[in-house]
């Protein structure tokens, strides 16, 4: 019989063949033993490696993941961040601090977390992306950092400091992770709170009340200011001298405070600028820099730590509603010594830090509890911040229009949002998303030209979710918007010191025959005159007292049944001056000199000046032509520009003046004239020739032609004036309206017109 293996070859083919299978089944059966053993190693090894990985994993909270969005707590024994998966409400890991963090703030956008690391004296910037601290930052104005709050750009954070008597806010800056300037104006600050939407803080502060002695108030902070400054007190709350934590509406419209009065009485006040809301809760002990919270619908959350030395832990939360009058409060179970509330994502539920190192979960819609214990590492937990995650909301819905063919639309949508809001425009009702228009992605869309009638929407995103607005119909017509003109006259008064009185006269046209609502508008701030025009509107409008010269815009509008509007084009300018012009006879001339210039959009235009209408003193309107009454400039054309310049308007009147300006009767000048005739026919009887008669007489009327024209050009007072047959103007007191308009044209159409309104005196012809 072989007695090993190693023999099989060189002893029998009996032996041969039973050693040999008996030398190969021990050979498989010593590899399957070592391959299985190898095996189960590296099974192990993986399982090992997996949880070694598992444990040193950072808690990254990353948008569109499992973990998204998440929960921060500073655990103030444990020296960390415990970080929260909001959706299964399960801690996903910590990320190790320095000493005693407290407060905790996110960034609009959920990108980072600030920290108030009290022990260390700085504060810890995390990546939320990542889970690792990023920045610290140091030499903080009073290094005790406490509560912490982000400006709703995500530009700043600003970290309430300080303890005893010695206070401060810091500004730092998210883009660098430096300090800027403190907030000047705070004295005893405990919170601070930023609207979602503006510029201001709110800040649980001491205020002055009449007594001299401080009281509870809630500071206005101007945070676009630089340094950030106090603007004023929002509201005081009188017999309370502590405050605590501070919350604010998404508006920014109600802020509340909790606060506390020496006989630890504890309460809430709500309010608006310049008044509040108590509600007493009755008698606790301590409270915190971040143990209040407020949802969208008003409702406050209020975490009272209690004193562990004085009295047993409180175990419950306060809700209050201040929505109903008196407000209300009822208690929720949490766990023992509630310090911190944050409001979860989409509001859906309240997250509250216990004294006994645990973490309740309160559903807002039913007050359920579920609470994390003490086993997921929380450690005194102390602040705690969600991130923002609430879908948007759609607080102006683009409108829809009606404009004429051809024009474009600026479509606008108003949102409250988590930074960052996405926004995405598409043609079509709401819902329909098969045709999104490139490019329109902000809050604002204007159309392309439109000739036919379109709907558009649009859809606003956030990490949280979406949001469709209406539907904004763009109706098309080619119906023609309507034309107006516009006449304003002098309206006459008993004298000419009186306030002076127009009258606008507007004559529209709507091309489809729609019914017209017409508004004059006089330019001096006073409402504005309105009523339906089938054709013409008149409005009297009287102005207030002034000196020299005024100049007022008037305008006029009319709109269609269709709400398509006449062109803004059409305007007239009354310029009107206390001071009258020169009194004349009639037949004379009278010149004032008023200041004149082209008003926008008008540049440059040549003009010439022109009476139109005549107002008596008995308020009668005449056109000037019915008077005798016209009117002109020096010089006869003149270009008026943008630059204010003097302008020599003359009014000439009609009637025989001449006569009276030589201080003669009606007949007088025929005499003077007549004279010199019997002299010219002497001197033609004296002319003798030699040549033929006929061309005697023809040379002796020439010659006699010649010295009467200077005859009575002597004797008529140096010109001859035919008599006049025209009406002479009448005596009285008159408001003469004179008009410019563009040289080579008798109509207004196009221009900007200038109405002057002139006092003039005629008196009577002697």
């Amino acid at each position: 019989m072989c007695k090993s293996c190693e023999f099989v070859l060189s002893q029998s083919r009996r032996c041969h063949v039973t050693q040999a299978a008996a030398c190969e089944v021990s050979g498989h059966a010593t590899h399957d033993v070592d391959r299985h053993f190898s095996l189960l190693f590296a099974i192990l090894m993986l399982v090992l490696a997996s949880r070694f990985a598992t444990a040193q994993a950072p808690p990254a909270c990353k948008p569109n993941t499992a973990n998204y969005p998440c929960v921060y707590v500073a655990n103030g024994r444990s020296d960390s961040v415990s970080v929260i998966n909001a959706t299964t409400n399960k801690v996903i890991g910590e990320i190790r601090l320095g000493k005693l963090p407290a407060g905790v703030a996110l960034t609009p956008d959920n990108a980072f977390a600030y920290v108030a690391v009290q022990g260390s004296q700085n504060v810890s910037v995390i990546d939320t992306a990542t889970g690792s601290v990023i920045a610290t930052v140091t030499d903080l104005t009073i290094p005790l950092p406490t509560q912490v709050a982000a400006t709703p750009d995500g530009t700043s954070v600003y970290i309430v400091e300080g303890a005893g008597d010695t206070f401060a806010i810091d500004q730092i800056f998210t883009k660098t992770n430096t300090l800027g300037q403190p907030v000047v104006g705070v004295t005893h600050p405990t919170a601070i709170a930023i609207a979602l939407t503006g510029t201001t803080a709110y800040v649980a502060d001491l205020c002055p009340d009449v007594s001299g002695l401080d009281i509870a108030c809630v500071k206005t902070v101007d945070t676009s200011a630089s340094p950030p400054a106090v603007t004023g007190t929002f509201f005081s709350v009188p017999n309370f001298t502590e405050t605590g934590s501070i919350a604010v509406s998404t508006d920014g419209g109600t802020v509340c405070v909790s606060v506390q009065n020496p006989n630890l009485l504890v309460g809430i006040a709500c309010g608006k600028a310049g008044a509040e809301t108590e509600f007493d809760l009755g008698n606790f002990l301590g409270l915190t820099a971040y143990g209040l919270g407020m949802l969208p619908n008003g409702l406050l959350y209020l975490a009272q730590p209690g004193e562990p030395t004085i009295a047993a832990l409180p175990n419950s939360v306060s809700v209050i509603d201040f929505t109903t009058t008196p407000p209300t409060s009822q208690g929720v179970t949490v766990g023992q010594g509630p310090t911190g509330v944050a409001i979860g994502p989409g509001a859906r539920s309240v997250y509250v830090t216990n004294a006994d190192n645990t973490v309740s979960v309160i559903d807002t819609a039913t007050s359920a509890v579920a609470t994390l214990g003490s086993g997921n590492g929380f450690g005194a937990p102390q602040g705690v911040a969600a991130m923002m995650a609430n879908p948007p909301v759609i607080t102006t819905q683009p409108g829809s229009q009606t404009v004429t063919s051809g024009r474009s639309v600026a479509l606008i949508v108003g949102t409250t949002s988590a930074a960052p809001a996405f926004y995405q425009w598409y043609q079509g009702t709401t819902g329909d998303t098969s045709t999104p228009i490139e490019g329109a992605l902000a809050s604002s869309f204007t159309t392309p030209a439109l000739v036919s009638t379109t709907d558009y929407w649009v859809q606003v995103t956030n990490v949280a979710g979406a949001i469709d607005s209406n539907t904004a119909t763009i109706t098309v017509t080619t119906n023609q918007p309507p034309s107006c003109t516009l006449v304003v006259a002098g309206n006459g008064s008993s004298t000419f010191t009186d306030p002076l009185t127009v009258l606008a006269t507007a004559t529209c046209l709507d091309p489809q025959g729609e019914q017209l609502m017409t508004t004059i508008s006089f330019g001096d701030g006073s409402p504005d005159s309105s009523g339906p025009n089938s054709g013409v509107f008149t409005a009297t409008h009287t102005y207030g007292s002034y000196q020299g010269e005024a100049t007022f815009p008037i305008s006029v509008v009319a709109t269609n049944s269709s709400q398509l509007q006449s062109p803004p084009a059409q305007y007239s300018w009354t310029l009107v001056g206390t001071e009258m012009a020169p009194p004349v006879f009639a037949g004379q001339s009278s010149t004032v000199t008023v200041t004149l210039t082209a008003p926008p959009p008008v540049q440059s235009e040549q003009v010439t000046f022109l009476c139109t209408t005549v107002t008596t003193s008995d308020g009668l309107v005449k056109d000037a032509s019915e008077l005798g009454i016209s009117c002109s400039s020096n010089p006869p054309e003149v270009t008026l520009t943008a630059t204010a310049q003097p302008v020599n308007i003359v009014i000439q009147t009609s009637g025989k003046a001449t006569a009276a300006a030589l201080n003669t009767n009606r007949g007088t000048w025929a005499y003077a004239c007549w004279m010199p005739l019997p002299i010219i026919g002497l001197l033609g009887i004296g002319f003798v020739s030699s040549r033929p008669r006929r061309r005697r007489w023809s040379m002796s009327f020439t010659a006699c032609g010649l010295l009467a024209v200077a005859l009575l050009t002597a004797s008529c007072g140096g010109g001859f004036t035919a008599p006049q047959v025209s009406l002479v103007t009448p005596a009285g007191n008159y408001q003469v309206t004179v008009v410019d308009v563009p040289v080579g044209s008798t109509s207004n159409s196009g221009f900007i017109q200038t109405s002057l309104i002139v006092p003039l005196t005629v008196s009577p012809f002697q």
